[in-house]
């Protein structure tokens, strides 16, 4: 949105809603950052206009996709580092009950992940 475009506030909030939903499936995490700034300007640019109502409706419906979206790469992220984690501490003790349910340890081999080339 420049100086003479004549894009409403709320279209181009759209188009930024949809081109951050493409860089969430995309894995895109430089596209998100450097969105960031111009969203939050955009925003306000929507705020100041007072939009009807089913445009609020529509951007309120894709921010939340959005919102669901970015909420699960958070979580694939995490899971991916709690993944990473448990390679590089891997567990060296196996511990199991005997017959007379006493606790005893199993030492075995730490397997640790192959490196590539």
């Amino acid at each position: 949105m420049g100086l003479f475009d004549r894009t409403l506030p709320g279209e181009a909030l759209q188009d930024m809603l949809d081109r951050e939903r493409q860089a969430v499936l995309g894995g895109r995490f430089d596209v998100l950052e450097r969105m960031a700034t111009e969203k939050d300007r955009l925003v306000r640019a929507v705020v100041l206009q007072s939009p009807d109502l089913e445009t609020l409706r529509r951007l309120r419906a894709n921010t939340e996709r959005n919102n669901r979206l970015l909420e699960a790469m958070r979580a694939g992220v995490q899971a991916a580092r709690a993944r990473l984690d448990a390679m590089r501490h891997p567990v060296t003790e196996l511990s199991t009950y005997d017959a007379s349910g006493r606790r005893s340890a199993i030492c075995g081999p730490t397997i640790r992940p192959a490196h590539r080339a």
